[in-house]
């Protein structure tokens, strides 16, 4: 999808965040955030972005708890499959994510592999399926500034008539009391036309 990229544009914003982005830089304490935003003209390469720090995490990041910021289902009349072919297909993510400049995968869309993704006006973001149950659910987590995980659960049931799909997004990180508030805002507005489009498009796949 295209929001979760728009969490580190806002969150770049903030002044709050901005003092200690700033902070970070200078003191060398967070040098990863300068290199993870490429020159404008560079190509995007998964090779060329820097590895997020590990789930694991330390500090107050192992302590922040998840922040639920929204949730959207739509039905479809298609199967499930149908819904999960667009999942996986990562590089055709651009038919149904507007913003979506590039995106890539490392290997099979499976748990543990991992991408890169650049939205326009964005950096280019790492991410990771950390969950993958075909054809019922996925999750991929995106890594976001200051530490920050940003969390996008899709699930696919089936119902009487095709399937209803769901997106279920929440971020953690010390920043997550500053991102909830304002990607709930934001993917009020940008998450229901995206899941919309996915939805028309499987249901085209289905009756061509």
């Amino acid at each position: 999808s295209r929001s979760f990229c728009i969490a580190s544009d806002m969150l770049d914003r903030a002044p709050a965040c901005r003092a200690d982005l700033a902070a970070a830089s200078t003191s060398g304490r967070d040098s990863s955030i300068a290199r993870a935003r490429p020159r404008a003209s560079s190509p995007v390469r998964l090779q060329d972005v820097p590895h997020p720090p590990r789930s694991t995490g330390e500090g107050c990041f192992r302590q922040a708890p998840w922040m639920h910021v929204t949730e959207v289902t739509r039905r479809a009349q298609a199967a499930p499959q149908a819904i999960w072919d667009l999942f996986a297909d990562i590089p055709g993510r651009t038919r149904w994510g507007n913003a979506i400049e590039h995106i890539e995968i490392s290997g099979p869309f499976e748990g543990g592999a991992v991408g890169a993704v650049k939205l326009k006006g964005q950096p280019t973001r790492r991410f990771e399926i950390t969950e993958c149950d075909p054809p019922h659910r996925y999750r991929d987590r995106f890594f976001l500034p200051m530490r920050g995980r940003m969390d996008w659960l899709h699930t696919v049931r089936e119902v009487d008539g095709g399937c209803e799909v769901t997106f279920n997004v929440s971020v953690s990180g010390p920043t997550s009391f500053i991102l909830t508030p304002i990607m709930r805002r934001v993917l009020g507005r940008e998450l229901p036309p995206t899941v919309d489009k996915l939805v028309q498009l499987a249901e085209e796949d289905t009756t061509a």
